[in-house]
């Protein structure tokens, strides 16, 4: 066995089917992070959000009655606060939510009506979870918005949901 090991063309191939073996596992995994977001834009989690303490300049947030979110559709909340987790795939500029039409504050930063809840990274996957407060009762068109870097194209998702 140790002789055959020994020929220089054998130990080539097993170099070559290594380095081929790796090559493949790392082509699968960005295919199935790539495949979490189809579109470039997407609302992928929209909850209801409970403020548990706030430290004025931080808080403290709950996110209760959590769903996978699909384009379009209607979700019934507890409160609110609406928690909304976001993804993009790709470069994009800072995004912005709107409620009903009307901008309430970039995704990416805390600010009176938009609260940063976290954000995250995986590969060319970009996700934001944040949480657009005290909405009045009654049902609201949730959007967000991003345009991609070097474009003017403007990319969208929408939501629905109803405040108790």
């Amino acid at each position: 066995m140790l002789k055959i090991l020994k020929y220089e063309n054998v130990k080539r191939f097993f170099v070559f089917l290594l380095c081929f073996s790796f090559l493949g596992l790392s082509k699968i995994s960005t295919t199935k992070a790539n495949a979490i977001v189809s579109q470039p834009v997407k609302i992928i989690t929209v909850g209801s959000a409970v403020l548990v303490h706030d430290y004025g300049s931080s808080a403290d947030w709950s996110i209760t009655n959590a769903h996978m979110a699909n384009t379009g559709d209607t979700y019934d909340l507890t409160t609110n606060n609406v928690y909304i987790k976001d993804a993009t795939n790709g470069a994009f500029y800072e995004g912005y939510a709107c409620v009903d039409g009307e901008s309430v504050g970039y995704t990416g930063r805390t600010t009176s009506n938009v609260y940063l809840y976290s954000f995250a990274t995986s590969g060319t996957i970009w996700t934001r979870g944040f949480i657009i407060r005290n909405l009045a009762s009654g049902t609201h068109t949730i959007q967000i918005k991003y345009t991609r870097l070097g474009t003017t194209t403007m990319y969208t998702d929408t939501i629905y949901v109803n405040v108790p």
